[in-house]
């Protein structure tokens, strides 16, 4: 079995929205914006929530820079537009975890 490579970003709102209106959002902008990709449907793109202010991105390493790069400020413009207030996103959960993990000692 080949093990693929995936790089995390985490999308933390100020307000609470809803995990299927998130999904249908970065649907509509991948099937737009990012040609054959479906969000949480094909292994190389997926949405995880957390909490409900709190979004794990998920990304084929390979294809993580173009999402970055071109869908998620795009999904960050949308989000605005309904109301959301972008906190963060970061490029990786790992840099997130070590981060939290620092300010617990």
């Amino acid at each position: 079995m080949v093990r693929t490579k995936h790089r995390y970003a985490t999308l933390n709102l100020n307000e609470p929205v809803e995990y299927d209106q998130i999904k249908q959002l970065f649907q509509s902008v991948l099937q737009t914006y990012g040609g054959l990709y479906l969000a949480g449907i094909n292994s190389s793109f997926h949405l995880i929530k957390i909490t409900e202010k709190r979004y794990l991105i998920s990304v084929l390493h390979k294809e993580f820079e173009q999402i970055r790069a071109k869908i998620l400020p795009i999904m960050c413009e949308q989000l605005k537009a309904q109301g959301a207030v972008i906190q963060h996103i970061s490029g990786s959960i790992f840099q997130s975890q070590k981060h939290i993990v620092k300010s617990q000692q």
